[in-house]
């Protein structure tokens, strides 16, 4: 297990950063747009989540796209990259994973700053407050587009199984 931790560090790291990243654009995004309107701020971090779900669905097309694929079989140095993105695709943490682990840290902390609001700052306190029925936001959009997948995908086998149809009463 041990083993396991110290060879996936890197990686860890770059999630850890990555949940850091996403809470500080959050925090000042939200605070800034509180000054405006609590609803302004709800809408940000709804709009924050999508944007950060699209780059990451971004990112896997890319890999999955027949461009990388070529680009990195005229490489010279194809196996130390092919090596390293699929270290990188073993040891990845969905960006829904990691926004389940921020938003559980938020219900944590607010509990905790519920019972001594002095502990920290007051704007910290008023965006951890804020958002801590964000997860429900979270799960809610979660499962809008697993729906809308397994719709889409249901969709697809339908129009394969009408377009076959289709092709054997033409012959």
């Amino acid at each position: 297990m041990l083993k396991k931790i110290i060879y996936r560090r890197k990686y860890l790291l770059a999630e850890f950063l990555g949940t850091v990243i996403y809470g500080v654009v959050l925090y000042f995004t939200f605070t800034w747009l509180a000054g405006y309107s609590p609803l302004y701020a709800y809408f940000g971090n709804l709009m924050l989540m999508i944007l950060f779900f699209a780059i990451e669905e971004y990112s896997i097309r890319m890999l999955e796209s027949e461009s990388t694929f070529k680009k990195i079989s005229e490489r010279k140095d194809r196996k130390k990259v092919y090596q390293s993105i699929q270290d990188g695709i073993n040891n990845n943490i969905s960006f829904k994973t990691i926004l389940y682990l921020f938003y559980v840290f938020i219900l944590i902390l607010s509990q905790i700053i519920d019972s001594n609001p002095t502990l920290v700052s007051e704007n910290l306190a008023n965006f951890i407050l804020s958002n801590n029925y964000s997860i429900l936001l979270l799960i809610a959009l979660d499962m809008l587009i697993g729906q809308v997948s397994k719709e889409r995908e249901r969709m697809k086998k339908l129009s394969a199984k009408l377009k076959e149809s289709f092709t054997k009463n033409q012959d």
